[in-house]
């Protein structure tokens, strides 16, 4: 089983972390008191309350692994992609790296190019109403699946034999 890390031990990771050097910003970190920060240590046995830690970790984007355990690095890492500034998590980086290798990808990127804006956003738009349309869609034969199922009932010459 891990070892939950002490309230002297998380507070030495986030005052490195963070650069911190008094007990109130500890405290504005944990939007708690000073005087709360004192408890945890003194009278709490040396533990943080977990929903406390959850909240913080919540509100700093730092991975709760690291603030109970100290495992994993602080943060999530994320890729930049280089020509338009998007933030991107690990697993959009691999979903791009499957899609980037499909050739019916390539030839949709290519006709692309060199669109402005405007016309982008229209595609996007087309795209999404083209989505929203084949889920309809489905609805819809799914549906009349149904109704020809009734229908092939009533033909059949053995009553509602099949």
């Amino acid at each position: 089983m891990k070892r939950v890390l002490g309230a002297k031990e998380v507070y030495s990771n986030i005052q490195k972390l963070k650069g911190f050097r008094t007990k109130r910003e500890l405290a504005d970190f944990f939007c708690v008191s000073p005087s709360a920060i004192s408890d945890w240590v003194n009278r709490n046995k040396d533990t943080i309350p977990a929903k406390k830690l959850a909240e913080a970790s919540h509100r700093h984007n730092i991975r709760w692994q690291w603030l109970s355990y100290g495992e994993l690095p602080p943060y999530e890492e994320k890729v930049i992609e280089r020509s338009t500034g998007i933030e991107l998590a690990p697993s959009e980086v691999e979903l791009l790296g499957k899609i980037k290798g499909s050739p019916a990808f390539r030839q949709a990127v290519e006709r692309m190019m060199g669109l402005d804006e405007h016309c982008i956003k229209l595609v996007a738009s087309v795209a999404q109403s083209m989505g929203e349309r084949n889920k309809e869609t489905a609805k819809k034969s799914v549906a009349a699946d149904s109704r020809v199922l009734r229908e092939k009932r009533k033909i059949t010459p053995f009553g509602n034999h099949w």
